[in-house]
Protein backbone atom coordinates (compact mmCIF):
# COMPACT_ATOMS: atom_id res chain seq x y z
CA UNK A 1 0.00 0.00 0.00
CA UNK A 2 1.27 3.72 -1.04
CA UNK A 3 -0.41 5.87 1.37
CA UNK A 4 -2.62 7.30 -0.76
CA UNK A 5 -6.36 7.40 0.10
CA UNK A 6 -8.47 5.09 -2.13
CA UNK A 7 -10.55 6.39 -5.27
CA UNK A 8 -14.08 7.33 -4.91
CA UNK A 9 -14.72 3.68 -6.86
CA UNK A 10 -13.03 2.00 -4.44
CA UNK A 11 -14.24 3.93 -1.28
CA UNK A 12 -18.02 3.23 -2.82
CA UNK A 13 -17.16 -0.52 -3.23
CA UNK A 14 -15.95 -0.90 0.18
CA UNK A 15 -19.07 0.52 1.62
CA UNK A 16 -18.23 4.15 2.13
CA UNK A 17 -19.17 7.38 0.84
CA UNK A 18 -20.49 7.62 -2.61
CA UNK A 19 -18.06 9.05 -5.34
CA UNK A 20 -20.37 11.94 -5.48
CA UNK A 21 -19.82 13.11 -1.84
CA UNK A 22 -16.19 12.48 -2.23
CA UNK A 23 -15.60 14.28 -5.57
CA UNK A 24 -17.62 17.31 -4.06
CA UNK A 25 -15.89 16.97 -0.76
CA UNK A 26 -12.52 17.09 -2.83
CA UNK A 27 -13.44 19.95 -4.90
CA UNK A 28 -14.68 22.15 -1.48
CA UNK A 29 -12.15 21.23 0.46
CA UNK A 30 -9.05 22.64 -1.96
CA UNK A 31 -8.13 25.93 -0.66
CA UNK A 32 -7.30 26.56 -4.72
CA UNK A 33 -10.99 26.75 -5.26
CA UNK A 34 -12.18 29.01 -2.37
CA UNK A 35 -13.15 32.28 -4.59
CA UNK A 36 -15.49 29.66 -6.26
CA UNK A 37 -16.38 27.40 -3.87
CA UNK A 38 -15.44 27.30 -0.29
CA UNK A 39 -16.94 25.87 3.41
CA UNK A 40 -19.35 28.14 4.93
CA UNK A 41 -18.13 29.90 8.42
CA UNK A 42 -19.45 27.29 10.46
CA UNK A 43 -18.16 24.42 8.40
CA UNK A 44 -21.44 22.61 7.76
CA UNK A 45 -22.40 23.21 4.74
CA UNK A 46 -20.38 25.06 1.52
CA UNK A 47 -21.26 28.11 -0.50
CA UNK A 48 -20.90 28.27 -4.18
CA UNK A 49 -19.71 31.92 -4.86
CA UNK A 50 -19.33 32.03 -8.42
CA UNK A 51 -21.63 29.71 -10.23
CA UNK A 52 -20.89 30.27 -13.58
CA UNK A 53 -17.10 29.48 -13.13
CA UNK A 54 -17.86 26.45 -10.67
CA UNK A 55 -19.89 25.25 -13.51
CA UNK A 56 -17.34 26.03 -16.39
CA UNK A 57 -14.33 24.94 -14.27
CA UNK A 58 -14.95 23.00 -11.47
CA UNK A 59 -17.61 20.36 -12.76
CA UNK A 60 -15.99 19.01 -15.71
CA UNK A 61 -12.71 18.60 -13.81
CA UNK A 62 -14.52 16.52 -11.14
CA UNK A 63 -17.83 15.17 -12.58
CA UNK A 64 -18.65 13.91 -16.29
CA UNK A 65 -20.57 17.11 -17.23
CA UNK A 66 -20.70 21.10 -16.37
CA UNK A 67 -24.43 21.37 -15.80
CA UNK A 68 -24.90 23.06 -12.83
CA UNK A 69 -28.69 22.38 -12.63
CA UNK A 70 -27.31 18.47 -12.58
CA UNK A 71 -25.30 18.87 -9.62
CA UNK A 72 -27.79 20.58 -7.67
CA UNK A 73 -30.36 17.78 -8.75
CA UNK A 74 -27.54 15.15 -7.71
CA UNK A 75 -27.37 17.10 -4.16
CA UNK A 76 -30.71 16.87 -3.59
CA UNK A 77 -30.22 13.22 -3.48
CA UNK A 78 -28.21 13.68 -0.17
CA UNK A 79 -29.85 16.48 1.25
CA UNK A 80 -32.96 16.82 2.87
CA UNK A 81 -35.42 19.12 1.41
CA UNK A 82 -35.56 21.42 4.96
CA UNK A 83 -31.83 21.48 4.57
CA UNK A 84 -31.91 22.18 1.30
CA UNK A 85 -34.48 25.23 1.49
CA UNK A 86 -31.84 26.30 4.55
CA UNK A 87 -29.05 26.68 2.17
CA UNK A 88 -30.51 27.75 -1.09
CA UNK A 89 -29.04 31.02 -0.52
CA UNK A 90 -25.31 29.72 -0.56
CA UNK A 91 -26.41 28.99 -4.51
CA UNK A 92 -27.69 32.68 -5.27
CA UNK A 93 -26.04 35.70 -5.76
CA UNK A 94 -25.26 37.71 -2.49
CA UNK A 95 -28.07 40.43 -2.90
CA UNK A 96 -30.58 37.89 -3.41
CA UNK A 97 -29.45 35.97 -0.82
CA UNK A 98 -29.55 38.45 1.52
CA UNK A 99 -33.04 39.34 0.58
CA UNK A 100 -34.20 35.69 0.68
CA UNK A 101 -33.13 35.77 4.10
CA UNK A 102 -34.44 39.26 4.97
CA UNK A 103 -37.88 38.23 3.43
Amino acid sequence: MDGAPPSAAAAAAAGGPAPFLLKTYDMVDDPSTNDIVSWSSCNASFVVWNPPEFARLLLPTYFKHNNFSSFIRQLNTYVSFFDFCCCLCFFLPIDHALALFLS
